[in-house]
C-alpha cells in the first residue's frame, strides 16, 4: 500500500464542505432509518453550508476527517462544551463529539478507532480531561463501539411517550 492509499486522519478545511455534507447525509439516513419517531426524511441538507463551514473555522470546533486513497470515507466531528455555571461542577468545559460516522463500505477495518484515535488526541491537545458524546438507544452498532473504545455511561436521558 502506498503512502497516498494508506488512510490518515486530519482537520477538515473549507474545501472539505461538499463531501462532509454527503457523509452528513448519509449519517441522517440511518438515523432516520433507526428512529422514524424522531427523525424525518429531508430535501437537501439538514445542515448548511454555512454551518459545517462554521464547525471547521471556529477556534473550539472541528471536523477530524478521514481519509483513505484521497477520498474522504468518515469524519468525527468535535466542540467545546460548558457545563452550566454552577458551583457544583468540577470543570467547566469539555470536549464533545457531536457526531461520528465511517462510510458502511469501510466499518469493521479499525477507521471508526482511527478516527476516535484522532478525536482523543484533539481532546487532549485542547486541555480537557474528557471527551463526552451520546448515542441513540436504537444505534446498538454505535454503542458497542463507544464501548468498545472504553466510554462509559455518565446519564441517561428519558423519554416518556404522551
Amino acid at each position: 500500500m502506498s503512502d497516498v492509499d494508506a488512510p490518515r486522519t486530519r482537520i477538515a478545511v473549507a474545501t472539505d464542505v461538499d463531501r462532509l455534507q454527503e457523509l452528513h447525509r448519509e449519517l441522517d439516513v440511518l438515523h432516520q432509518q433507526l428512529i422514524p419517531t424522531v427523525f424525518r426524511p429531508v430535501e437537501g441538507d439538514a445542515r448548511s453550508r454555512q454551518v459545517v463551514s462554521e464547525r471547521i473555522e471556529h477556534a473550539g470546533s472541528d471536523y477530524i476527517v478521514l481519509e483513505l486513497g484521497g477520498r474522504i470515507v468518515g469524519f468525527a466531528g468535535l466542540t467545546t462544551m460548558r457545563y452550566p455555571d454552577l458551583p457544583m461542577f468540577q470543570h467547566s468545559q469539555y470536549a464533545y463529539l457531536e457526531d461520528m460516522l465511517v462510510v458502511a463500505a469501510h466499518q469493521g477495518k479499525g477507521f471508526g478507532k482511527m478516527l476516535m484515535s484522532a478525536a482523543i488526541d484533539w481532546a487532549r491537545a485542547a486541555g480537557f480531561g474528557h471527551l463526552q458524546t451520546t448515542v441513540w438507544a436504537a444505534n446498538g452498532q454505535a454503542s458497542a463501539f463507544y464501548d468498545s473504545v472504553g466510554f462509559q455511561t455518565q446519564l441517561r436521558r428519558l423519554q416518556l411517550e404522551l
